[in-house]
């Protein structure tokens, strides 16, 4: 994984959701993956401006949907896993090759990217007090150290198994914005040095529910 990508930053959707709002997403998701490719070392690609901004609409029902339900309340991992999920489902880059000659396509590469920028998204929220996670976090990381410190490792283990896995997983198999936010949950969980929630005493479930 990059740890130079850095999405353009955005903020929740206005109660209104005006029009324009789609093209501020369809703006930023090609600024986003710009960068992403580029860190990843993609020499050369091609993206859909109308992919791009069908993208966005698809992102923005989602976002309406989610801030009726939560109150405007939208966590930062599941901000990050809707917006990965449409660039794997709608695959705004056409194609993308490893070398300036256009030798080696990545076949991939809308995975690839929407894994990047999921990871990305979640590493500039860093710690706030809205954060389910790391609110509350004493320690002196900003919130993006940890994470990337985390995944460092993580997804380096066994010649980096559990990205590769990721990425297949959403190429081949049902793999809902759902799926990629447990998985971001549970990163954030895993890194930060003080997770909110978490007692001094940890009880298994099965066992908390017949106390």
């Amino acid at each position: 994984m990059s740890s130079s990508a850095a999405p353009a930053q955005l903020t929740p959707p206005p109660p209104q959701f005006p029009p324009e709002y789609a093209d501020y997403i369809a703006s930023n998701t090609e600024k986003s993956l710009d960068e992403i490719l580029k860190a990843i070392k993609i020499s050369s690609y091609e993206l859909s401006p109308v992919k791009v901004q069908e993208l966005a609409e698809c992102l923005l029902k989602d976002l309406r949907r989610l801030a009726i339900a939560q109150r405007d309340e939208i966590s930062d991992t599941k901000y990050a896993a809707y917006w990965a999920f449409w660039v794997r489902k709608i695959k705004p880059i056409r194609v993308a090759w490893r070398d300036a000659e256009k030798t080696i396509e990545v076949p991939d590469i809308n995975e690839r990217a929407a894994l990047e920028l999921a990871i990305a998204t979640v590493k500039q929220a860093g710690k706030h007090n809205a954060c389910q996670v790391r609110a509350g976090c004493s320690a002196s990381c900003d919130g993006a150290a940890c994470v990337e410190r985390y995944l460092g490792g993580y997804f380096a283990v066994n010649q980096n198994y559990y990205s590769e896995y990721l990425i297949y997983s959403m190429a081949k198999r049902t793999f809902g914005p759902h799926h990629l936010c447990a998985v971001l949950d549970a990163i954030l969980f895993a890194a930060c040095a003080q997770p909110a929630g978490l007692s001094g005493r940890y009880e298994p479930m099965a066992l908390a529910a017949t106390a």
